[in-house]
């Protein structure tokens, strides 16, 4: 088992499998707190300055994750939202 933090998450670089597109960096996790999983990573797209509390990025399951290594995480997801 290999233990992270948040802040050590989201330095690195989402990247979708299926097209090797950058999707961003993790900004948020999404979790359920009476099972204590996490559900979801929210990514902020590359570039994308945003001072609004409003913005939450792309959504992204965690069962689409399929890697987390040093400096990237793999993830598969066949659509993206508009």
């Amino acid at each position: 088992m290999h233990l992270t933090t948040f802040s050590e998450l989201s330095e690195k670089e989402v990247i979708n499998c299926r097209d090797g597109r950058i999707l961003g960096t993790p900004v948020d996790l999404r979790l359920d707190t009476d099972s204590g999983t996490i559900l979801s990573i929210l990514v902020r797209e590359p570039g994308k300055i945003c001072l609004s509390s409003k913005y939450r990025g792309m959504e992204i399951r965690w069962d689409c994750i399929d890697t987390i290594g040093d400096d990237i995480i793999l993830v598969h997801i066949a659509h993206y939202p508009p």
